[in-house]
């Protein structure tokens, strides 16, 4: 399912993650959907990695939205971004 700017969905970083809700600030344009979160979290909660890759900076809010790529043409659905409320 595409998703377009201004569409509201759910996102995760992975499968073991919990969803957050948020908005699609740009298509995919290089194969990935950019999502402003409604609530900014630390980069530990958005990636489930620490250290190196994670940290507590928050990540999801305006100047820095979290992107959920695709590896080929279209993201799986429902696997990482999914229409809100699912």
């Amino acid at each position: 399912m595409p998703f377009t700017p201004g569409d509201r969905v759910d996102v995760r970083s992975n499968t073991s993650l919990a969803w957050r809700p948020g908005t699609v600030r740009m298509s995919p344009a290089a194969h990935c959907y950019a999502v402003e979160l409604d609530a900014p979290v630390s980069s530990d909660q958005w990636s489930g990695v620490t250290r190196r890759y994670g940290g507590v900076g928050t990540v999801g809010g305006p100047q820095n939205l979290v992107y959920v790529y695709s590896q080929v043409t279209s993201v799986v659905p429902n696997e990482l971004i999914r229409p809100e409320g699912g």
